[in-house]
């Protein structure tokens, strides 16, 4: 699964999953596709992971289900 967001660049970020109900790992790709943070492992305890943007611009969430689990899981971007 694929989430967009906007992001300013040097403004520190909080990337929070929470409710899961399967298992994965979770990175942050710049606008450019490469990697800003992660991978990172997530399962039904959550994960927080904080991170600073580089470059403004629309950046992606790109979470990885283990396997080929379905489920659901909470997303929430904030400030730090």
């Amino acid at each position: 699964m694929r989430i967009s967001f906007t992001a300013t660049a040097n403004t520190k970020l909080k990337l929070t999953l929470s409710q899961s109900t399967l298992a994965g790992n979770v990175s942050v790709l710049r606008p450019a596709g490469t990697r800003l943070a992660g991978p990172v492992t997530f399962n039904a305890a959550g994960r927080t992971i904080s991170f600073m943007p580089t470059t403004t611009g629309t950046h992606t969430i790109l979470i990885d289900p283990s396997g080929a689990a379905t489920g659901a899981v909470s997303v929430a971007i904030a400030t730090a």
